[in-house]
């Protein structure tokens, strides 16, 4: 039996056990229904005009501003559509009922026209100064009496239809009296059908549903075997549906990634070729440059800087999707790979006046087998480079080495800006970026930490509030697994 056939069958059987019950209460449909009537022909069409007429002032409300401060035709037409709309609402209020109403704004409505006149009047001969003027004096007291407007016909729309809701009350509840034992007894029958089909239906899209959430959430492109393929009803359809989904979101996964690997190589040589160029034009070998040519190579080279590590971060992110994570691991000094964050990161600090520090605290190994280059640029050069970013003089930074367990944790902590809890959960996914650093990157340098840490078989992890700061603690093995680091594909940083 399809699923479409188990349904229709669970509703006619329940139709039926509540067909007695509501042939009594068709009866009392009667007196409801002209209550109904009111409540949808009067009450509900006052309050959408009522709505569009909160809406057209507001837009009045920011044309006009707009118009006072920037002078523009379009905003002036604006004005006059926005009070056009208001009082097509006035009518539609005034049809429903609430003439008395719809009449005193409509009488505020014709001093913001005469007011808006002369605020164009005077901008057209040029005082805009004194139109601002009026403006701010003259015309903003009625337009927020007139926007506080809408509340009083509210409270109106609700006296109504509190009057008419509490006579649809009493009628309901003689008839709820009656109907309570027959809808007691259909309910329960109507229950345990209703289990019944839950329990034919819900498993297999239990297990459907939580494939998706690995797609969505973790990028597990795989379709589980557990899945009804087998089926013949929808739910089979759906499951097949989403295996051949699956498949296709692999290869275009694969496909992506050799496009961004390829993108991103054929980048470096023009990048390269304009760094280089820029480099000798600033050391004079085309001529003594111009203080301002010198600045214009100087913003160029910058740029092509940036450009290069963002190139260099895509290739790497692309490589590493391919499970191409080429660890050179060797025999690392931990205080040495301090000293040398500490020697890197000292101008900056001194630059930016950020009380920069590192410690290895007592009991921590003295000797690591990683990948020193990319632990150190790529890891904590990340971390720190973020640090430094989000961090304003006077703060402090500080990197803390201590030994847990059968490993080492960094801990890279600030006192800077901090991250809203909101984008915690998705900070190490590719290209996801908080805030302003939204304009300072392309999200890749968390992800590709994340990347190279669980590659070493250890973790990352982030804890921040808000201006308090944040706190990144990186734990790695003593010795990491070079086969295991080289061969895995990273679905855990956003990759797949």
């Amino acid at each position: 039996m399809t699923a479409r056939g188990r349904l229709l069958a669970t509703l006619l059987a329940t139709t039926l056990l509540l067909l007695a019950p509501a042939l009594y209460g068709v009866s009392r449909l009667g007196a409801l229904r002209d209550i109904a009537i009111d409540l949808r022909g009067q009450h509900a069409r006052a309050l959408i005009a009522l709505r569009r007429l909160s809406v057209a002032l507001a837009q009045f409300e920011r044309h006009q501003g707009s118009y006072v401060a920037t002078m523009l035709p379009d905003l002036r037409e604006g004005m006059y559509e926005a009070l056009l709309s208001a009082r097509q609402e006035l009518g539609e209020l005034a049809s429903a009922g609430y003439r008395a109403q719809a009449a005193r704004v409509a009488a505020r409505l014709d001093s913001l026209e005469l007011a808006t006149q002369r605020i164009e009047e005077l901008i057209e001969s040029g005082q805009g100064e004194e139109a601002s003027t009026y403006f701010i004096e003259e015309v903003r007291p009625v337009l927020r009496r007139t926007l506080a407007a809408p509340d009083t016909i509210a409270a109106a729309i609700d006296r109504r239809s509190d009057a008419d809701v509490a006579e649809a009350e009493r009628i309901s509840a003689a008839a709820g009296r009656t109907l309570a034992a027959a809808t007691a007894v259909a309910v329960v029958l109507a229950l345990a059908l209703g289990l019944w089909t839950i329990g034919a239906l819900t498993g297999p899209l239990r297990r459907l549903r939580a494939a998706m959430a690995a797609v969505a959430n973790h990028g597990t492109l795989e379709a589980p075997e557990d899945l009804p393929y087998g089926r013949r009803d929808e739910i089979g359809d759906l499951a097949r549906s989403f295996r051949s989904m699956a498949q296709k979101l692999a290869e275009l996964d694969r496909l992506k990634a050799e496009f961004v690997s390829v993108a991103s190589h054929e980048l470096r040589t023009p990048l390269n070729v304009i760094s280089g160029y820029a480099s000798l034009m600033e050391d004079g070998l085309f001529g003594e440059p111009t203080k301002e040519q010198r600045e214009a190579l100087q913003l160029i080279l910058e740029q092509t800087r940036l450009l290069t590590r963002l190139v260099n971060q895509l290739l790497e992110s692309s490589r590493m999707e391919a499970g191409a994570v080429d660890l050179q691991i060797d025999d690392v000094d931990l205080e040495g790979l301090l000293r040398a964050l500490q020697r890197a990161f000292d101008a900056l600090a001194h630059s930016k006046r950020i009380t920069f520090t590192t410690r290895v605290e007592p009991g921590a190994p003295q000797r690591l087998r990683v990948d020193g280059e990319r632990i150190r640029n790529e890891v904590l050069g990340n971390l720190l480079s973020n640090a430094f970013k989000f961090t304003p003089e006077g703060g402090w930074i500080r990197v803390v080495a201590r030994g847990v367990e059968d490993g080492v944790e960094f801990e890279v902590s600030d006192s800077g800006v901090g991250i809203p809890e909101a984008d915690l959960p998705r900070i190490f996914d590719k290209y996801y970026q908080v805030g302003s650093a939204r304009r300072a990157g392309a999200g890749l340098g968390l992800a590709i930490a994340r990347q190279i840490v669980e590659a070493h078989g250890g973790t990352i992890t982030a804890e921040s509030r808000t201006g308090a700061g944040a706190t990144f603690r990186v734990r790695l093995p003593r010795v990491a697994a070079p086969a295991k680091a080289q061969g895995q594909r990273l679905a855990s940083a956003g990759v797949e």
